[in-house]
């Protein structure tokens, strides 16, 4: 009985491993190696091409996009390199959104770095 368990075993090992080549369906090497990422990679830049400002001991940076600002109601907590850094109102530090508004009056929001 022992036997017939083990080679029962074995054999349902064996065809387990052996259906597996590649589940549910395996691409070829060249094609997985020159396939595009799933998710977003971003460059390196250099640190002073990068405004960084602190607020309340926290240090922030500008993200390089546009944001649209929807009648929100903002008092300002600071200024960095010709912008200047607003909050929502009624927000203390730690800010969990700041905006910066450019001299040229588009408004970007900022991320906290520590």
């Amino acid at each position: 009985m022992k036997k017939g368990m083990k080679f029962a075993l074995v054999a349902a090992g064996t065809i387990a491993i052996g259906a597996c080549n590649g589940w549910p369906d395996a691409i070829e090497y060249n094609a997985a190696a020159n396939k595009p990422e799933k998710y977003v990679t971003y460059t390196a830049t250099p640190a002073d091409s990068v405004p960084m400002f602190v607020a309340e001991h926290h240090r922030y940076m500008i993200m390089p996009g546009r944001t649209h600002m929807r009648l929100g109601r903002t008092h300002q907590v600071g200024s960095t390199s010709g912008s200047s850094v607003f909050a929502l109102e009624g927000e203390e530090a730690p800010y969990a959104y700041l905006f910066a508004q450019t001299p040229n009056g588009e408004w970007r929001s900022a991320m906290l770095i520590d």
